[in-house]
């Protein structure tokens, strides 16, 4: 419920941007501090908004492990390189093709999502360029299937 809550603001703008959006049901319990992880997805979300292509699917969904539910955010967005993908939870960092598109920020909400996720008991990673066939160019700019994972405990 608190990530279709927390989508409902970009719901319109990923919609513009033809995307289609595709929300897996999830019935687990997570023990969270609520305000804190809607900030999470609030973070995640926005820069869902800036960075996926056009006319593409954005998916979430949701595996269950031990004492853990895992939540999967998967796009086709923005390139991020493989020498940035730890770099991009660092604070004040964005990646190159983000500062290339000035779409990039001041670098602080993945810094933030990282730690909010952790004072939760829970951690964030991200797995780059997934399906290497689903790799395009607009106007230039890489675009490549990623796939961000949340875990967060029962």
């Amino acid at each position: 419920k608190l990530i279709l809550l927390v989508l409902n603001p970009f719901w319109l703008e990923l919609i513009e941007k033809g995307i289609k959006i595709n929300v897996q049901e999830c019935e687990e319990q997570i023990t969270i501090d609520y305000k804190s992880i809607a900030v999470v997805f609030t973070h995640l979300f926005e820069n869902t908004s800036k960075y996926i292509a056009r006319n593409t699917s954005f998916d979430i969904s949701f595996n269950s492990e031990d004492n853990m539910v895992e939540i999967i955010f998967e796009m086709n967005s923005l390139k991020i390189k493989k020498e940035e993908k730890d770099k991009i939870f660092n604070e004040n960092y964005s990646g190159d093709f983000a500062k290339a598109t000035t779409l990039s920020g001041n670098g602080i909400g993945l810094s933030i999502v990282k730690k909010l996720v952790e004072l939760n008991s829970g951690n964030i990673s991200v797995e780059l360029d997934i399906e290497t066939y689903k790799r395009n160019k607009i106007m230039g700019i890489p675009f490549e299937q990623n796939r961000f994972k949340i875990q967060l405990p029962k």
